[in-house]
C-alpha cells in the first residue's frame, strides 16, 4: 500500500528555519527548502522531539549515528545524536553539513539525497551504478536493492517524491 502525504502544518512551520539555515551555509543555489521539508515529512511528520525508544534516530531530521558521526560527533553509540531531540535548527544544520560533505556524490540531485538519507554514501554509490549500467532497469529493481535492508531504499525514495510534490513550491 503507497504511503500518502498532505499539507501539514507539523511540517510547514519548520519552512522558514529550513531557509534561513539554506542560507546560512550559502546552497541557496543547489537546495530547495522543499527537499529539505520533504524529508522532514517522511522522517518526523514535523516533530522535533522524535526519537523511539532505543533508536539511535534523533529529531527532525532522525540523524543517527554514522551520520552524526560524518559531521564531527563523538561516538555515543544510540545517543550520537540524541542531542537533536527538541533541537530543530541543530539537527537541519547538521543535516547540510552532512550534504555538504556528499556534495561531490549526490550533486545535489534530490532523489540522490533522499537515497543518500536513507541509505548512506555506499547505498548512494550503488544506486548511481544502477542507475548507469545501461541496462534499462530502473534502481528500484536492480537486484542489490533487493536484499536485506536495502529493499526500504526504494521504497523511501518513493515515499520521498510523495512528500516533495506536496511541499514543491508551497509552504
Amino acid at each position: 500500500m503507497a504511503r500518502t502525504f498532505k499539507h501539514t502544518d507539523k511540517v510547514a512551520r519548520w519552512a522558514d528555519l529550513v531557509q534561513r539555515c539554506i542560507g546560512l551555509h550559502g546552497l541557496e543555489a543547489v537546495l530547495d527548502r522543499s527537499v529539505v521539508l520533504a524529508l522532514i515529512h517522511v522522517e518526523s511528520n514535523g516533530n522535533p522531539q522524535a526519537r523511539r525508544q532505543g533508536s539511535q534516530f534523533c529529531g527532525l531530521l532522525q540523524m543517527g549515528r554514522a551520520a552524526g558521526m560524518d559531521v564531527g560527533f563523538t561516538d555515543a553509540g544510540r545517543d550520537t545524536t540524541a542531542e537533536f531531540v527538541g533541537a530543530p535548527m541543530w539537527s537541519i544544520d547538521s543535516f547540510l553539513r552532512y550534504l555538504r560533505r556528499y556534495s561531490d556524490r549526490h550533486t545535489w540531485d534530490p532523489e540522490h539525497i533522499a537515497v543518500l538519507w536513507k541509505g548512506g554514501p555506499g547505498t548512494l554509490r550503488m544506486w548511481q551504478d544502477a542507475e548507469t549500467d545501461n541496462d534499462g532497469i530502473p534502481p528500484e529493481d536492480e537486484d542489490e536493492f533487493n536484499r536485506g535492508w536495502r529493499e526500504a531504499v526504494p521504497v523511501y525514495v518513493g515515499y520521498f517524491w510523495a512528500a516533495l510534490e506536496v511541499w514543491n513550491g508551497s509552504t
